[in-house]
């Protein structure tokens, strides 16, 4: 008899903490921060207990950055900075997420907590950076080359560079920043720099018809 009031008290905790969890969850996809200060009252300790139950899927954070809610992004970041850091099943952080189809004011909210996330590779090889050139989201790079000055140096996993994206995608306006905002390039031979095919930039342009970039790449 004891050990079956046993179970059913573990039953009872785990069915009370799952509907915990949804409801965070939930409130992070909605962004409502009173529904979120209701469940930290209940359990000061949920959103950590939920990260440690939820490893490798999207985090509380993930899910309010995917849905633009700025306030609720902040609210969950000086609660728990260390969620900047979390990596969804993608490798993602929130800043990639962010950097891809999020707003300017959420990137720089996780940059203000955790700027070492600009130089994580998602499962892809992508860095935060390069999901911002392929989307063309100028201010947003700008924000990141600022963060983590070196980051546009990282290449992607077949040598191609960061000028490479921008040729790939025909975000002219992204080649244009990133030749003023990169130290030097043409010093160092970064534009000149071939990919796995030892293809350059210029080679590039030329096989996808990018006429309108072909001065920028021969700079």
């Amino acid at each position: 008899m004891e050990a079956n009031g046993e179970n059913n008290e573990l039953r009872l905790a785990i069915s009370s903490f799952e509907e915990s969890k949804r409801k965070l969850y939930e409130a992070s996809k909605i962004g409502s921060i009173q529904s979120l200060k209701t469940l930290i009252r209940g359990d000061p300790n949920i959103i950590q207990r939920v990260l440690i139950s939820s490893s490798n899927v999207e985090s509380p954070l993930h899910v309010s950055v995917l849905h633009h809610h700025l306030e609720f992004t902040q609210f969950l970041l000086n609660l728990v900075p260390e969620l900047a850091g979390e990596v969804d099943d993608l490798q993602r952080t929130p800043l990639h997420l962010a950097s891809e189809n999020g707003t300017v004011e959420i990137v720089q909210a996780l940059l203000e907590k955790n700027t070492s996330t600009c130089m994580v590779r998602d499962l892809n090889g992508l860095i935060p950076l390069h999901h911002a050139v392929i989307n063309g989201r100028i201010d947003i790079i700008q924000r990141l080359i600022i963060a983590r000055p070196r980051s546009p140096w990282v290449k992607l996993y077949n040598c191609q560079t960061i000028f490479h994206l921008c040729i790939k995608h025909n975000h002219l306006e992204a080649l244009k920043l990133l030749i003023t905002m990169i130290e030097d390039p043409q010093n160092y031979g970064f534009l000149n720099q071939g990919d796995e095919n030892e293809n350059i930039i210029l080679d590039l342009s030329m096989m996808l018809r990018r006429t309108e970039v072909c001065y920028y790449t021969e700079l």
